[in-house]
């Protein structure tokens, strides 16, 4: 997958489906939830889908792999995780946690799996240089595409702390 631009309305169709599955677990787009910024009523779709990139929050989505692989991450992921698009569309999601900090988020992710989302998650994580750092308040849901199919799971949250070693 190529890095959001104008040349591929920033990933709209993507941005499409994860805001898709949102609404069907939390009753509001991304957007709405999470911009809230009175000037974005009436903006189209492709400027919605660049201001989500470009957004404060992080935003993240990976796929259906048996180890997923991620798939999406606006800016503010790919700065806080330090990490630029085309190493982190590689990345299998599992390694976003610590070693130790794996088996809890493998134990989240199946608990979305059955339960379909996850608010007020928090959990470590650790940047490309090691550095260490705790997202909070954290929603988590799965992804399903157009057809009814699995596509994958996301996350979004607007709280973290960087931890010092």
């Amino acid at each position: 997958m190529q890095e959001p631009s104008e040349a591929n309305s920033f990933l709209l169709e993507h941005i499409q489906v994860l805001d898709r599955s949102h609404k069907k677990y939390f009753g509001c787009s991304i957007w709405s939830n999470f911009l809230g910024y009175e000037y974005m009523d009436g903006l189209n779709e492709f400027d919605l889908a660049r201001a989500i990139y470009h957004a404060p929050f992080v935003l993240l989505s990976h796929g259906t792999q048996s180890d997923p692989i991620f798939n999406y991450a606006n800016l503010s992921g790919q700065k806080l995780f330090e990490m630029e698009w085309d190493v982190f569309v590689h990345l299998p999601s599992r390694l976003s946690a610590t070693p130790l900090g794996q088996e809890d988020r493998s134990l989240l992710m199946q608990k979305v799996s059955d339960q379909g989302f996850i608010k007020d998650y928090q959990g470590l994580r650790v940047s490309k240089s090691g550095a260490l750092f705790e997202i909070k308040q954290a929603i988590v849901w799965n992804v399903i595409s157009a057809k009814g199919s699995p596509y994958g799971q996301a996350a979004i949250f607007q709280e973290w702390d960087h931890l010092k070693e």
